[in-house]
C-alpha cells in the first residue's frame, strides 16, 4: 500500500488501515475509488484559529461566547493562561472581501456589540479547509477512514472530537477483525454502519448552521433559549450520545 500526503510518499505493509488524518488529509488523494474522494459543499465556510493575549475583562474565564453574525461565526474562549483562544466560521466571500480572518472577526464580534479583541491583526492565524464535507465511501480495500476525515459539518455545535471518539469506538470491532482475516464485505460494513451511525448527526447539525445563517431567525431562536434553555437539550444528547450500535458493538 503506498499512501501520500501530497508532497511526499512511502509504502507500508499492514493488514488494516485507520485513516483519521483530519479535515484537510490528504492521504487518500492518489487513490482512484470513492474512499479517495471528497464531496464538499458549495456553500461550505472556512475555519479559522488564533490565540491572542487580550486583557478585557469581559471574556471571563470558564464561559464560552458566541458571537454570530452577517458572514460566520465567533467563539471566544479564556484559557487557564489568560490568553483569549478565538475560532471561527466565516464565509469565503467575507473573508475576501475584508481582506482576512481578522477584519472579518473584528466585524462578527463588533455586530454583537462585545468589546473588541486586541491583537486579532498582528498574532498568527490557522486557517482550514472548507468545512462541510463527506468522504463518498468511509471503507475501502484494507481502510476504514474515520473522524473529521470521514465527514465534518461545522464547529458551531461542538461536536468535533465528540464524532471522531464515537467513530472510533465504533470502528473497533471491525478493525479486529480486519487484523485477523481481511473480507472484502469489511470495508462496505463500515460504509454502512458509519452512515447508520451518523446521518441523523449530520442533517441536524445541517440544520443548526442553515439557521445560523438566518439572523433574524437565529435572534428568535436565542432569545426564547434565554427563557428556556433545557429546550435544547434533545439536540445536544442526539448529536454526541452513543449510538446502540457503538455501545453493543454488534455488527453483522
Amino acid at each position: 500500500m503506498t499512501l501520500s500526503d501530497g508532497n511526499s510518499c512511502g509504502q507500508a505493509s499492514a493488514s488494516v488501515v485507520l485513516v483519521a488524518d483530519g479535515l484537510g488529509g490528504r492521504s487518500l488523494r492518489a487513490l482512484g475509488d470513492d474512499v479517495g474522494r471528497v464531496r464538499v459543499a458549495d456553500a461550505s465556510r472556512v475555519g479559522g484559529a488564533v490565540m491572542v493575549d487580550d486583557a478585557c475583562g469581559f471574556y471571563a474565564p470558564g464561559t464560552i461566547h458566541m458571537a454570530c453574525g452577517d458572514g460566520g461565526y465567533v467563539g471566544l474562549v479564556r484559557l487557564e493562561d489568560g490568553r483569549l483562544n478565538v475560532a471561527a466560521a466565516l464565509d469565503t466571500e467575507l473573508v475576501r472581501n475584508v481582506g482576512g480572518m481578522a477584519p472579518a472577526v473584528a466585524g462578527i464580534v463588533e455586530q454583537c456589540r462585545w468589546p473588541a479583541v486586541d491583537c486579532l491583526a498582528t498574532s498568527p492565524w490557522r486557517g482550514t479547509p472548507r468545512l462541510s464535507r463527506q468522504r463518498l465511501d468511509p471503507g475501502g480495500r484494507r481502510l476504514f477512514v474515520l473522524g473529521d476525515a470521514a465527514g465534518y459539518v461545522e464547529p458551531f455545535t461542538g461536536e468535533g472530537i465528540a464524532w471522531s471518539l464515537a467513530s472510533a469506538l465504533a470502528v473497533t470491532p471491525l478493525a479486529s477483525r480486519a487484523v485477523a482475516g481481511w473480507s472484502p464485505e469489511l470495508g462496505d460494513m463500515w460504509s454502512r454502519r458509519y452512515r447508520q451511525i451518523f446521518s441523523v448527526r449530520h442533517r441536524m447539525c445541517a440544520g443548526v448552521v442553515s439557521l445560523l445563517r438566518r439572523p433574524r431567525w437565529m435572534a428568535a431562536v436565542a432569545s426564547l433559549l434565554g427563557t428556556a434553555p433545557g429546550l435544547v437539550h434533545p439536540v445536544v444528547r442526539a448529536l454526541h450520545a452513543p449510538s446502540a450500535a457503538m455501545e453493543h458493538h454488534s455488527f453483522g
